[in-house]
């Protein structure tokens, strides 16, 4: 369930009602999803995600479900992790 959502500097972020997705980033123009995943910490920047597979993905039922079958096990998806870019303003 989407807690919130909003667009910023081109990535649509949403954030979770979820222990294993907490947050994602997704630009449409580069097609990068990033994922916040809540209990391990990590993140990952998937790529190329179809704006059409991001659209199913947050308006699921479980995300953590849908991104399983449909992102995270798709072979024309890549994956790497992601380190955010600090901002020292």
């Amino acid at each position: 369930m989407i807690l919130s959502e909003q667009e910023i500097n081109g990535f649509e972020i949403c954030k979770y009602e979820s222990t294993n997705i907490t947050q994602t980033r997704y630009n449409p123009e580069t097609k990068e999803l990033i994922v916040f995943f809540g209990r391990a910490g990590r993140i990952f920047k998937y790529f190329p995600v179809e704006y059409d597979n991001y659209l199913f993905f947050k308006s699921s039922e479980s995300q953590g479900k849908y991104f399983i079958s449909n992102i995270q096990k798709n072979p024309d998806i890549q994956f790497e992790p992601y380190k955010p870019v600090e901002n020292n303003d």
